[in-house]
């Protein structure tokens, strides 16, 4: 499974990062809870350094996945991003509307 995350998303899907994602810890994206089930699945993993887990387990930055490879990440300042394997996409300058509907398509793809 996780040769499999490393090649999805080749790099470390946080916004803007190029950080190769092949030495980077699995991380839960919906923290693990001992004896829940298909908790440890493709979508719900995604490959972070350190600091960036740590970051998220603080609930400084918070990082939904609505689909394998998707990363929806909110900074501790309130910007919004979409973070996809191709690119990260600064959601500041969408609507509410927009944003809503690029979750659902996002979503509705999985």
């Amino acid at each position: 499974m996780r040769e499999r995350i490393v090649l999805r998303d080749v790099v470390e899907p946080f916004p803007y990062s190029s950080r190769s994602a092949r030495r980077l810890d699995a991380d839960h994206t919906v923290a693990y809870v001992p004896g829940a089930k298909r908790q440890t699945r493709p979508a719900n993993l995604g490959p972070l350094r350190r600091r960036i887990h740590r970051a998220k387990t603080a609930r400084r930055w918070q990082l939904r996945q609505p689909r394998s490879g998707t990363f929806w990440w909110h900074s501790p300042t309130g910007n919004e991003y979409r973070v996809t394997p191709s690119d990260t996409t600064d959601l500041r300058d969408h609507s509410d509307l927009e944003r809503s509907a690029l979750w659902w398509l996002d979503a509705r793809a999985a």
